[in-house]
């Protein structure tokens, strides 16, 4: 039987990726293979259903998002302009607002934060790679040995996606709340202060404000088709990988195990526990910052509806109103994974179901 497997195109229903997953289901549960090659091929449904709803995803925000085809030089080039804007942010912040407005407001990159994390990952490492080794030592000291310490889990490429990931993040959301941070310390009311803030001053540093969020908003966007790229494949590798990492273990490594009492099921299950709390860990950083990051981007809008128009200036409200209508424009430019999908807490929830899913249907075909 020949099943087609390119993505559907923009016009197509998603639901054109279910019907290619229920057909490659029924196939393979009906070919004969042995046990090992038969349990590989039950992720092939999975593997394929994830990937043509990626890719129709992809065709119908293709348009929206003008993109060029995935390749290293453009996110090589995306990450050095996400550098660049962010510096060039800084300045402008410190150029255009009064320094009262930025006075205690966090605009640095939190460098003492990560490092602490870089430690915290570096103990992690170091620990769990001491523990493996002295209850399961290698039977050689080789070059493939001590390669593999490093390239399996806990995998240092890992730690530096996520690392890297959270604070570029990070440093968004701190920006964006030194954006509301200055809003906070405008005159009450966006009225005049004799002797403090005339009218043309207020006027200024909305206007001022309104083009930082806006230069966020764009960075967002660098953002998420540069490093964006990087976690669309970790998030898609990874979630793949645990997958057939939890079937191998229970249809190969469990027939090893001959005493089935819960005394010794959890110490054989203890490698498996402790991927998915780091699997947990690491994804969870990853939204948890990214959906921070929306969160203080949209606060601004409550302080926006706060203002009653009504008794300020002309320029004033002219700069309000702006403002209400770049955040209109500026509403899709979430953080997200090269724009396929966007990185927040709905995340959890979708990926929670589909590994539940894949886990069922793997427990169906034992």
């Amino acid at each position: 039987m020949c099943i087609p497997l390119t993505p559907p195109n923009a016009n197509h229903d998603c639901s054109q990726s279910w019907v290619r997953f229920i057909i490659i289901r029924d196939w393979s549960s009906h070919v004969a293979l042995p046990n090992v090659g038969r349990s590989c091929l039950l992720l092939v449904p999975i593997v394929v259903c994830g990937a043509c709803s990626v890719a129709s995803r992809f065709c119908a925000f293709n348009d929206d998002w003008k993109r060029s085809p995935l390749n290293v030089t453009e996110l090589i080039f995306m990450m050095y302009r996400f550098i660049n804007d962010i510096i060039a942010f800084d300045r402008k912040l410190l150029m255009l607002l009064r320094p009262s407005l930025i006075k205690n407001s966090p605009v640095t990159n939190k460098c003492i934060t990560l490092n602490r994390t870089l430690i915290m990952l570096l103990i992690y490492f170091i620990l769990y790679n001491s523990f493996r080794t002295y209850y399961m030592p290698p039977k050689v000291y080789d070059l493939p040995s001590v390669s593999f310490i490093f390239f399996s889990d806990p995998n240092l490429l890992d730690m530096i996606i996520v690392t890297g990931g959270c604070f570029y993040i990070h440093s968004v959301a701190s920006r964006f709340y030194a954006l509301n941070d200055a809003w906070r310390h405008l005159p009450l009311g966006l009225v005049e202060i004799p002797g403090e803030w005339t009218k043309s001053e207020i006027t200024m540093s909305l206007e001022c404000l309104r083009l930082l969020h806006a230069d966020l908003c764009k960075i967002i966007k660098v953002f998420s088709l540069g490093y964006g790229m990087i976690m669309l494949g970790y998030f898609t590798f990874s979630f793949v990988g645990l997958l057939m990492y939890t079937y191998l273990y229970f249809a190969i490594g469990y027939k090893d195990i001959s005493d089935t009492s819960f005394a010794s099921i959890i110490p054989w299950c203890l490698p498996l526990i402790v991927r998915y709390c780091q699997y947990c860990i690491f994804y969870m950083s990853i939204v948890v910052n990214a959906s921070y990051t929306n969160e203080k981007k949209r606060e601004i809008i409550s302080y926006l509806r706060a203002c009653r128009i009504s008794s300020l200036a002309i320029h004033t409200k002219l700069q309000i109103k702006l403002f209400m209508v770049q955040m209109s424009e500026f509403k899709s430019n979430e953080m997200s994974a090269y724009g396929i999908f966007n990185i927040n807490l709905h995340l959890v929830i979708s990926v929670s179901i589909f590994f539940l899913f894949s886990v069922i249907r793997i427990c169906q075909k034992r």
